[in-house]
């Protein structure tokens, strides 16, 4: 178990196991919100450590454009609970595709971009794991 506190800003004590650190934290140039890079030093060691959103790809340009085909993933383990598209259905954007129950809550996942369901990857009562394929738009 970890605790930690942050000193200054990008400046954190950690403590392990009984056994105190400070890690500076600077951002790496060039890093981006959807996938933020640092580097953290811990006394004369340097790591990179990235911070990447799994849902970030729903919102890239192409998938907005409407370019090629997109693969719905889950955003978090769960149980499909009911599918609300079949196989070769058209949908409009924002249009429910299917719902995932997760820590006893529900949630729809939708569709970013208008297109057709062209390929079913699960059932209702599957569980699934984050970034598991659900369903492809093409």
């Amino acid at each position: 178990m970890a605790d930690w506190a942050e000193i200054t800003p990008g400046v954190y004590s950690i403590l392990i196991g009984g056994r105190s650190y400070e890690a500076h934290v600077t951002a790496r140039p060039g890093s981006s919100p959807r996938e933020a890079s640092y580097v953290v030093a811990l006394g004369s060691r340097e790591y990179v450590a990235e911070v990447r959103d799994p849902r970030a790809w729903r919102r890239s340009a192409a998938a907005e454009a409407g370019e090629g085909p997109q693969e719905i993933a889950a955003p978090m383990p769960g149980k499909v609970v009911k599918m609300l598209v079949t196989e070769d259905q058209e949908v409009s954007r924002g249009q429910a595709l299917l719902v995932i129950e997760a820590m006893k809550m529900q949630n729809e996942l939708h569709a970013p971009r208008a297109g057709r369901v062209g390929k079913i990857y699960t059932v209702e009562g599957a569980g699934v794991e984050t970034g598991e394929k659900l369903l492809r738009l093409v």
